[in-house]
């Protein structure tokens, strides 16, 4: 990927508690300060991406100072260990052809051979040689992520993550795929993770949003041959977790590709507050301004990247590192919309449209190995006061119980009981509740005999019939406002100023917008109970 963009220096600001993690973070899963330094650190299989992810990135890391361990101290740009330096180079290359790849003449020197099944002729870059005693990365964003997720799995076509990914991609013959052996460019991956489809192991669709049309045009620039593009949007960014892929796809117009990373933590869901430390320049009217019209994350990210994103731990050299990144995603449906990839004074973001970017998406893969509950389905049914949640698990291995959770606001759940997990099979649980809200959102926390944890898809209920509804929208001169038990109807500007009041106590109203300038707005209702319903007005 190639971005260009003035480096500053804003790493100061962007110290917010989710964003920064202690070397504790890796105590439990990796113990790598005596192999570290050997071949093993080229040639290690993992059973996940994060892990991969992480690993490979470890010396770079160490070096950056994002991480630390007792038994290893950084000089300049080297690890010290036992008396020894190991100097870690590392350096942003789109150029393929000049230090990208290893050659497969040199793998057994770096002890490599068992990936020439994924990588038969050249090997990305990212490796330590035992010889020389040096760390060396010489990728981009793209090497970086093909590179870790040829480590995941195993090396057989079938069962490894990237090898499987290329396979399966060119097999449906509807997206442009790097052929095996080489790294796929940012758009081949951002647009071929939308046409994914759900399965028990392998890979998944996790969101996206895709230009279908403009994609399907621009593949048949590369391949006349491809059949139509079948991607499709998906919401549910929210979804997303550690391990994850999210890649940015660029059509014609741009000049890069787009970029490659992994997602090393949870999104968070950003408010005023959390949003004002990212813009601190901004006033608390605009912020919550934009929040009205959209949903912005605040994602860990592990990628190798030539700029400074937010939070960055890249600050002397290009690379590898860790960073934070912004995306933003609509309300309706919570699919990505646009992001902010580095640090700006405005509150503005670069949307999926034809004028650079194609696609937003985000992909999941499971080896066999990381095997969850599989529920094959998951209802939350209302019937009075009672909500009917029912769930199929068409899978369960190492499963021990079901937290079932629930939430006034889709994002923060509370477990409200608690299924043992009995083998493939049905399960039912009745909440009868009286809470006095719009809505109720469920989801299962499944929980492994190891303590691990996994997520079903969200379900929600409406608990009052509370509608609203504009025509027309878009508008000129005149809408009317229709929905029951309507007490006011406000329409604010994006600066939250409020320009029409009207007071009423029917289900419909009409509102003379002609001296509205042109724009978006939001109509603002609120409801004789208490409750407020917000709907995005366009005015032309």
């Amino acid at each position: 990927m190639v971005l260009k963009f003035k480096k500053t220096f804003i790493f100061f600001i962007f110290t917010l508690s989710f964003c920064v993690y202690a070397d504790t973070a890796y105590a439990n899963h990796y113990d790598e300060d005596s192999t570290l330094f050997t071949n093993v650190y080229n040639n290690k299989i993992y059973s996940s991406v994060i892990d991969a992810a992480k690993s490979i990135a470890r010396p770079f890391l160490l070096q950056q100072g994002y991480i630390s361990t007792p038994n290893i101290t950084v000089v300049d740009t080297s690890l010290l260990y036992k008396g020894i330096k190991y100097p870690v180079s590392q350096a942003y290359n789109i150029n393929r052809n000049s230090g990208f790849y290893i050659s497969s003449s040199l793998y057994k020197s770096y002890d490599i051979n068992n990936f020439k099944v994924v990588w038969p002729i050249k090997f990305p870059n990212i490796c330590f040689n035992s010889s020389t005693k040096t760390f060396t990365s010489l990728l981009d964003c793209v090497g970086y992520g093909t590179r870790v997720l040829s480590a995941v799995g195993d090396t057989t076509i079938n069962g490894n993550a990237y090898a499987s990914l290329v396979s399966q991609v060119i097999a449906a013959n509807v997206a442009d795929m790097a052929p095996p052996g080489r790294a796929a460019d940012s758009y081949q991956l951002a647009t071929a993770f939308a046409t994914l489809n759900s399965s028990t192991t392998g890979w998944q669709y996790i969101s996206g949003n895709v230009l279908n049309a403009a994609i399907n045009t621009y593949n048949h620039t590369f391949n006349v041959n491809l059949n139509a593009y079948t991607g499709v949007r998906k919401g549910g960014f929210a979804a997303s977790k550690a391990g994850d892929m999210l890649v940015f796809g660029n059509g014609p117009k741009a000049s890069a590709t787009g970029h490659t990373m992994i997602i090393d933590t949870t999104p968070v869901l950003l408010n005023t507050a959390g949003l004002k430390k990212f813009f601190p320049n901004q006033s608390n009217n605009n912020l919550n301004a934009f929040l009205i019209l959209n949903h912005i994350y605040a994602v860990g990210i592990l990628d190798d990247c030539d700029i400074l994103h937010f939070n960055d731990s890249r600050t002397t050299i290009s690379g590898i590192g860790h960073a934070t990144i912004l995306i933003v995603t609509d309300t309706l449906d919570d699919a990505p919309v646009g992001y902010v990839f580095a640090p700006k004074t405005t509150l503005s973001f670069t949307p999926v449209d034809t004028s650079k970017t194609y696609a937003i998406t985000v992909a999941r893969y499971t080896s066999a190995a990381q095997l969850p509950v599989l529920v094959s389905s998951f209802e939350a049914i209302h019937q009075g006061k009672n909500i009917i949640l029912k769930w199929q698990t068409g899978i369960e291995i190492n499963a021990a119980y079901f937290n079932i959770q629930r939430s006034i606001n889709g994002k923060d759940f509370t477990t409200i009981s608690t299924s043992k997990a009995t083998g493939t099979g049905a399960y039912f649980y009745d909440d009868y509740n009286k809470l006095n809200v719009e809505m109720l959102f469920y989801r299962l926390e499944i929980i492994d005999k190891d303590g691990s944890k996994t997520y079903s898809a969200i379900r929600q209920v409406m608990m009052k019939d509370m509608q609203l509804t504009i025509a027309p929208n878009p508008a000129k001169n005149i809408i009317t406002v229709y929905g029951s038990n309507l007490k006011q109807i406000n329409i604010v500007d994006l600066n939250g100023k409020t320009v029409i009041t009207n007071q009423l106590n029917s289900n419909s109203t009409k509102l003379v917008i002609s001296n509205l300038s042109k724009g978006v707005y939001v109509v603002k209702a609120s409801y004789i109970d208490g409750s407020v319903k917000m709907e995005k007005l366009l005015v032309n």
